[in-house]
């Protein structure tokens, strides 16, 4: 009789396990609001080189791009002369991210790492934004900031967010920018460098456009250049990402570390070793979960958790009946 309860107290225990869901893995290069991912492995992918397949910029002639050592695998070396543009729309709406890693040969000032506009003759609703690794203000000139300005002909509406990162030369820094309707961040290899929330910000007017401006689309995105005939940016660009979401520091943290060249790990499918129970003399056998044939991202750390905690209520259950019966 004991042996058939122990059975079913053990396999309620191990059905429950495997039916806790687990956490999903953030996988950036998978991620459903990945927009636009450069890993630039010899290759600038669906991006168009100024100049010359995006000729409308006619003081971005004769760059070339190559292909150096990067973080991970190849990276992008922009030769001060040219840059990309990516695309229209590469993000929109009030939530969205933009991350990449740099390495500046030279710093120049208002060169953006990465750019986006939109523009019309006749429409009064143009904006832009731009990550540029030095701005020359007068107060702290050597600081990269993220900044736009947008809104009217004149471009009555603008923001500054000044970071407390000045980047060195021939160096790489993660840098990511995450938006979340009014609140700004900018990371710096993972650390908050800017916050609109505890920061000091430069912005006239409301911070309308800081929420409300990028729903309106529209946009052209460019990495190491933009619309104003400002200098290229000159260095190494590698893991280029932007997503239509605001990720958190703790993902961010994750994007900074990822390596999507790694060869993937192949999960050990051996079911585990189960203890057996003796029970006078009586093997109780329990049966392992079967291994996890799915092929999804998922952890099973919650039902290996929870099969540890039957095994436990087994052994502690026999010592039970064991003490019971000496003491008969």
């Amino acid at each position: 009789m004991f042996k058939k309860i122990l059975v079913l107290v053990l396999t309620a225990v191990m059905i429950s396990a495997m039916a806790v869901p687990a956490l999903a893995a953030f996988e950036p290069d998978k991620d459903p609001a990945l927009t636009k991912y450069y890993s630039f492995e010899d290759t600038i992918g669906d991006a168009k080189l100024l100049g010359k397949e995006a000729t409308e910029f006619d003081f971005y002639e004769g760059g070339t791009i190559s292909y150096v050592d990067g973080v991970h695998g190849k990276a992008a070396y922009f030769d001060g002369q040219t840059g990309l543009e990516i695309g229209k729309d590469v993000v929109k709406g009030a939530n969205f991210t933009i991350a990449l890693w740099m390495n500046p040969e030279a710093i120049t000032p208002w060169t953006a790492a990465f750019f986006g506009r939109r523009f019309a003759e006749d429409d009064p609703e143009q904006y832009w934004l731009s990550i540029a690794p030095r701005t020359d203000l007068d107060a702290n000139p050597d600081r990269m900031m993220m900044f736009w300005t947008c809104g009217q002909e004149d471009f009555s509406y603008w923001f500054d967010g000044v970071t407390t990162v000045a980047p060195e030369l021939n160096k790489w820094l993660h840098v990511a920018v995450t938006v979340n309707g009014e609140d700004i961040v900018v990371y710096g290899d993972g650390e908050i460098i800017f916050d609109t929330r505890t920061s000091e910000a430069n912005y006239t007017n409301n911070i309308y456009m800081l929420s409300d401006a990028w729903v309106l689309g529209g946009a052209t995105f460019y990495i190491g250049a933009n619309e104003f005939a400002d200098a290229a940016f000159q260095g190494k660009i590698d893991e280029v990402y932007t997503f239509n979401r605001t990720l958190s520091q703790a993902e961010i943290v994750e994007l900074m570390n990822y390596n999507p060249n790694a060869a993937a790990e192949v999960p050990d499918e051996t079911p585990a070793e189960v203890p057996e129970v003796n029970d006078g003399g009586n093997d109780v056998v329990v049966s392992a979960p079967p291994a996890n044939n799915t092929g999804s991202a998922q952890t099973g750390d919650n039902g290996l958790m929870l099969f540890g905690l039957a095994i436990a209520l087994a052994g502690a259950v026999v010592t039970v009946r064991r003490a019971g019966k000496n003491r008969a």
